[in-house]
């Protein structure tokens, strides 16, 4: 059985990402509104959603063998679940919340030539790939934004002076990059609770969390916090905080001196009625063929946006789209510059006027 001992060194992020619903970005920016969950919550929220979970989520101890007496003996309090011919431990809490960001820390950023600045200054690079952002946006993409928090140690510092004047102590306050192990052969953590809240299967180190994780033992602090709706209030961050709104590509960053640069690929939206013809005609196909992205259209759906086609093909190009799906009265230089399936589409190409 492996025995896993978490390592108190352990690098910690300079940069922090969250993905948050465009409703809650003001308040997380402007006032520092910083909301906190139950571990269980996850997991809920997880296999509602269909996203892969990592079913260990709070596992202490994974093992082919049960034990309930020894851990009796240590006197934790632990519920016990059957996993085929294993078992998995977890221990008992109500109590426990917890935040999550991706830690991006120095480690991540290796040198390479500057691509912007100075010629020949050396800088160092970082990415986050977009497969992290599609693992936890597959739903309501469009409702999404991305908050890069540029200095996580002066974050942390606000969320554990704001703990602190609502008393909660030191020891109870715990701020650490997230482990990625192993689960799928038997383990035990050493570690006393709540750090198998930082351990997680290997699988899933890509996503190279970093978790706040608050176990108070004072009853006033957790009324006081259940009172905000287990919501921190750490005042305006914008001066450490930057919203992005699209993430439909790596996420880039450059350290150059004392200076950080990043960039965050954005979509190049252009409407229908201003696409070049050759675009067109391939929607058009595409539309035809039922070839589109996402779920297939209907008859009707695919009716109507066959007709808004026509009607831009005859307004702006003076082509005629025919009832046999084909084009007529096709400019010839339009004609050579489609693709060949496309120009079996056009049965009438007329000379340019």
């Amino acid at each position: 059985m492996d025995v896993i001992k978490l390592d108190p060194n352990k690098e910690m992020p300079v940069i922090g990402i969250r993905i948050l619903e465009k409703q809650y970005v003001e308040d997380f920016v402007k006032k520092g509104i910083v909301h906190f969950s139950s571990p269980s919550v996850w997991t809920d929220e997880h296999s509602k959603s269909g996203h892969q979970l990592d079913i260990y989520e709070g596992c202490f101890c994974y093992s082919t063998e049960e034990h309930d007496e020894c851990f009796n003996k240590l006197g934790r309090k632990f519920k016990k679940v059957k996993d085929g011919n294993a078992f998995r431990y977890y221990e008992k809490t109500s109590r426990l919340k917890a935040c999550c960001f991706y830690g991006l820390n120095k480690s991540k950023f290796t040198p390479a030539k500057a691509k912007y600045g100075v010629k020949d200054v050396v800088s160092l690079d970082a990415h986050v790939s977009k497969e992290y952002f599609d693992r936890f946006n597959e739903q309501n993409i469009e409702n999404k934004k991305v908050v890069l928090i540029l200095s996580m140690p002066v974050f942390l510092c606000k969320v554990r002076s704001t703990l602190f004047e609502m008393g909660c102590k030191a020891q109870d306050i715990f701020l650490f990059p997230v482990y990625y192990v192993n689960k799928r052969v038997p383990f035990f953590s050493k570690e006393p609770f709540p750090f198998e809240y930082y351990l997680k299967d290997s699988q899933f180190q890509e996503q190279s969390e970093f978790r706040i994780l608050i176990n108070c033992k004072d009853d006033v602090f957790w009324e006081q916090f259940e009172r905000a709706n287990f919501n921190l209030f750490l005042g305006d961050i914008s001066n450490i905080a930057r919203v992005q709104d699209y993430y439909q590509g790596d996420l880039a960053f450059s350290i150059q001196g004392d200076k950080l640069l990043f960039e965050l690929a954005t979509p190049e939206i252009t409407k229908i009625n201003e696409l070049p013809f050759k675009e067109l005609v391939g929607i058009l196909y595409q539309t035809l063929n039922n070839r589109l992205p996402g779920e297939p259209l209907s008859e009707e759906e695919i009716c109507i946006r066959v007709s808004k086609i026509s009607e831009i093909l005859i307004d702006r190009f003076g082509v005629k789209y025919c009832d046999d799906s084909r084009l007529d009265n096709v400019p010839a230089s339009l004609f050579k510059e489609l693709p060949e399936v496309f120009q079996r589409m056009c049965r009438g190409v007329i000379e340019d006027k």
